[in-house]
C-alpha cells in the first residue's frame, strides 16, 4: 500500500499531524515523536475498555443471584477520601474538556482543518469512567465484595502511565508556552490517579491483613 495514500487518510481522522512529516512513519510517530492523535485513540480504547468491564461485571453479579440486597453497606477504608478524591477528578477533567474545546475552537479559526476530536474525546470518556467507577465502587460495598477493587486499581494505574506519556509529549512541544494551563491540568490529573491508586491498594492490604487473620 502506498504510504503517501496511508498518511493521507490518517490526516483526516488527526489534523494535529504536521503535514510535513515523513509518511513512512505511519500512524504511531510524527517527526520521531510519539503521535499525539494515536496517544488519544489509545486513552479512549482504555477508558471504553474500563467502562465496557464495569458494565459487564455489575450485570454479572446482579444476575447472579449471590447478593443480598438486604445487607447494610460496608465502608471501606478510605471511603470518604475516595469520593472526594473522585468528586474533584470530576470536576478538573471536565474543566479539562473545557480547555480542549477552547483550543479547538481557536485551532479552528486560524486553521481550514476543521474540528479536532481528538483534543477532547478522550476527557469525555474519562469522564464517563469517573462516574461509571463511582456506581461500581457503591455496588462494591453494597455487596461487600472488595476483590472487585483491582479492577479500579488496574484502571488508575493505567491512566497513571498514560498521564505520564501524555506529560512528556506536552514537554517536547515546539511551542511550550502555550501548553502550561493544560500542562499543570495533566499533573493534577495524574496526582487524582495516584490517589485513588494507593486508596485501592490499602483497601485490598487491608483487605488480605484482614483475611490471614480469620484463618
Amino acid at each position: 500500500m502506498d504510504t503517501n495514500i496511508t498518511g493521507s487518510r490518517w490526516l483526516r481522522y488527526c489534523p494535529t499531524i504536521d503535514n510535513n512529516s515523513n509518511a513512512s512513519e505511519g500512524p504511531f510517530l510524527n517527526q520521531g515523536k510519539l503521535n499525539p492523535c494515536f496517544l488519544s485513540i489509545s486513552t479512549c480504547t482504555v477508558h471504553i475498555l474500563f467502562s465496557f468491564l464495569i458494565l459487564l461485571v455489575l450485570v454479572w453479579q446482579t444476575c447472579s443471584g449471590k447478593n443480598s440486597s438486604g445487607k447494610k453497606a460496608r465502608r471501606y477504608p478510605g471511603h470518604s477520601v475516595r469520593w472526594i478524591s473522585t468528586m474533584v477528578l470530576f470536576v478538573v477533567a471536565t474543566g479539562a474538556i473545557g480547555e480542549r474545546i477552547l483550543t479547538d475552537l481557536t485551532f479552528s479559526s486560524r486553521t481550514e482543518s476543521g474540528s479536532q476530536i481528538p483534543l477532547y474525546f478522550p476527557l469525555g470518556m474519562l469522564v464517563l469512567a469517573i462516574a461509571l467507577s463511582l456506581i461500581y465502587y457503591q455496588f462494591i460495598e453494597k455487596w461487600n465484595k472488595p476483590y472487585l477493587s483491582t479492577l479500579l486499581l488496574v484502571y488508575w494505574l493505567s491512566c497513571l502511565i498514560l498521564g505520564g506519556i501524555t506529560l512528556s509529549g506536552l514537554f517536547h512541544q515546539t511551542e511550550i508556552d502555550k501548553f502550561t494551563f493544560r500542562i499543570w491540568l495533566t499533573l493534577l490529573l495524574m496526582m487524582l490517579f495516584l490517589i485513588l491508586a494507593v486508596i485501592e491498594v490499602n483497601l485490598i492490604v487491608q483487605e488480605v491483613r484482614l483475611m490471614i487473620r480469620h484463618k
